[in-house]
């Protein structure tokens, strides 16, 4: 209710990305292969065994579910991954991290961004990285990581210099999220876009954005409702925004 579009923002680069990323993620065409995908597993009512490591989800607290179940309750939605896309397009991100699989339709979106973007994704159950697997291995720009993000984001973060664009969408609880952004906060440029995954999915995940909001290093954020991007620009005063999607 309080969101605003472009005829509200002054500031010339928030202007400039909303027109020129936010805008066209809401016109961007869907990847026709994706859209396929994301057809056949919303047909696909197979029961595999989930194997939790996040928050759960708030539908089914049994850790038998339909594929097609998850695709609705544990899938980014469209016009999130065509962000994702046209944030690391506008980027030129080389070096991208996603922190959540799930079913790799996301993954596809990002893999898009340049066959010189390497793109990193990390899922703790195995019976969803199979899924995600099948179809992201002929990527060959995508590395999929299996195994508990506490364990493997580490050693991760080891071996890049930097993150162009990162986005958290796994384990959906203030402290996962606060430990995971502090993490990669050495590691993003001025230049770099953190996106948070589901922002008000829960009251933990409201008090996450609110700190994340107050961190010294992040100068900027944009709440889409659906997402937040926390930018890490060498401005003098920090901005807070709400903008419409």
């Amino acid at each position: 209710m309080t969101a605003v579009n472009a005829h509200s923002l002054h500031p010339p680069f928030v202007y400039r990305f909303y027109n020129q990323v936010i805008g066209k993620a809401r016109s961007e065409p869907i990847i026709a292969k994706v859209d396929q995908l994301r057809n056949r597993f919303s047909q696909d009512n197979s029961h595999i065994t989930v194997n939790d490591l996040g928050a759960g989800s708030v539908y089914s607290s049994s850790e038998e579910r339909k594929v097609s179940e998850i695709v609705k309750t544990a899938s980014s939605e469209k016009k999130l991954s065509r962000l994702l896309y046209q944030c690391g397009t506008y980027l030129k991100a080389k070096q991208v991290l996603e922190l959540g699989t799930s079913l790799g339709l996301t993954t596809q979106y990002l893999a898009k961004i340049g066959e010189d973007a390497r793109i990193d994704t990390f899922e703790g159950s195995p019976a969803i990285y199979e899924l995600a697997n099948q179809h992201l291995k002929d990527r060959n720009n995508v590395h999929c990581h299996l195994g508990p993000i506490d364990e493997l984001l580490p050693k991760y973060l080891l071996q890049v210099e930097h993150i162009d664009l990162a986005y958290l969408d796994a384990n959906h609880t203030f402290e996962a999220t606060m430990r995971y952004t502090e993490m990669l906060l050495p590691k993003m440029l001025p230049s770099s876009i953190l996106v948070i995954g589901d922002i008000h999915w829960s009251e933990g995940m409201e008090q996450a954005w609110n700190k994340l909001k107050s961190l010294n290093e992040v100068t900027l954020t944009i709440d889409l409702f659906h997402c937040g991007l926390l930018f890490f620009l060498p401005v003098r005063d920090k901005q807070n925004y709400i903008l419409s999607f």
